[in-house]
């Protein structure tokens, strides 16, 4: 189940009834217009509708008989982590089940701390805390990934276990999310950010590059700044980049990616990182030479041929044919042949193209003896 909150009612230019409309439009259908979602318009500035919006809540929840249990060990979600220069390493996690308490331990993908600085948001000191209440949790011993899921268990000795347990699961994914059919490129990324929350963005971004000639593969991410080992961790393979973002290189760090022919570089945009890494990922990309057809035109007549420079007249029966230009030569749909346009003319007078159409005269070069009803194909080398 699911509330709408229609926000910023209190702007001039507010209109309630264009955003049902717009919800209706996406599948959202609300109470009172053929649907059973309820909705609440409000203010966030001014407080208007917002009363009414946890009246819903509260009334959804007993509806839906939505419970948690309160004796079971926390699970939940972080929405924030960061690395505070006193404190550490610190998250925000919100529980959807059970209590956090003190004493136990928490454990976010590869990520642990014992449970022994809880705050609420106000950053005052507390104990425990139930469901649905944010919760700051402070002496990680790596940054936990927003967005992932948290586990409370009694004792640091079973969150190690349950973290080794969860490496082993997914190292063996990773082994089949790394496997190609030999067509794509894979090119290893590592990427440092000053925040985990920039890290989710800057991925979103990296897959909107991926193609069917290439794929990235991001084999490290962390918070803070770029350092040796990030290096030494891309340094498998030549393909590899190092990426920072709104953190800085180590003197150390960016000496031996230099040493190792590793491009690595640190932007404070998104959109510079983004163009950077399309031409880093064009230069490691081979390219495909691919042929684009231009034109084609039917040979009407043959007047000479002197060795292998050839007269004839012609119509152009579709798109244009320019001097200069690489030409097939077809005989009943078939290449029999390649050749050169060395002249262009129409009317006796020389000219660069002909449209579609029109007639011509042209003198070809090709050790194939063009005839009449043979076709020109005139194409392109374009590379991809």
């Amino acid at each position: 189940p699911y509330v709408v909150a229609i926000t910023k009612i209190d702007l001039p230019n507010a209109d309630v009834e264009k955003a049902k409309s717009s919800l209706l439009e996406h599948g959202v259908y609300l109470e009172g217009l053929g649907g059973d979602i309820p909705y609440a318009p409000l203010s966030a500035k001014t407080g208007e509708g917002v009363p009414e919006l946890l009246d819903i809540l509260l009334l959804v929840a007993e509806m839906q008989e939505l419970t948690t249990n309160p004796q079971t060990d926390a699970t939940g979600v972080v929405i924030e982590a960061h690395r505070d220069p006193k404190k550490g390493v610190s998250a925000t996690v919100l529980i959807r089940d059970g209590t956090i308490k003190k004493g136990a331990c928490i454990v976010v993908g590869t990520a642990l701390s014992p449970l022994r600085i809880l705050e609420d948001f106000t950053g005052k000191p507390i104990d425990n805390a139930g469901a649905s209440i944010p919760v700051a949790v402070i002496g990680f011993n790596e940054i936990p990934p927003v967005g992932e899921s948290f586990v409370v268990l009694p004792k640091k000795k079973e969150a190690e276990k349950y973290i080794q347990t969860l490496s082993t699961a997914r190292l063996s994914e990773n082994e089949t999310i790394g496997n190609t059919d030999g067509a794509r490129v894979l090119i290893p990324i590592v990427i440092k950010t000053d925040a985990a929350g920039s890290l989710e963005a800057i991925e979103h971004e990296l897959r909107k590059l991926e193609d069917d000639r290439f794929a990235l593969q991001i084999v490290a991410t962390g918070v803070g700044s770029v350092t040796e080992n990030d290096v030494k961790a891309a340094s498998g393979t030549s393909n590899a980049l190092v990426i920072g973002f709104h953190t800085p290189i180590d003197g150390a760090a960016r000496e031996l990616a230099e040493r190792l022919n590793i491009a690595t570089e640190s932007f404070d945009i998104i959109y510079d990182l983004v163009e950077w890494l399309q031409k880093a990922v064009a230069e490691r990309t081979p390219t495909e030479k691919t042929e684009e057809r231009t034109g084609l035109a039917k040979v009407l007549k043959t007047f000479s041929i002197n060795k292998h420079k050839q007269v004839l007249g012609g119509r152009v029966e579709e798109g244009k044919l320019n001097e200069k230009a690489t030409v097939a030569i077809l005989r009943r749909g078939e290449k029999i042949g390649p050749g050169k346009v060395d002249t262009l003319q129409q009317s006796k007078s020389p000219v660069q193209s002909v449209e579609e159409g029109l007639e011509f005269g042209t003198q070809i070069t090709s050790k194939t003896e063009i005839a009449a009803g043979d076709e020109l194909e005139s194409f392109i080398i374009v590379e991809r």
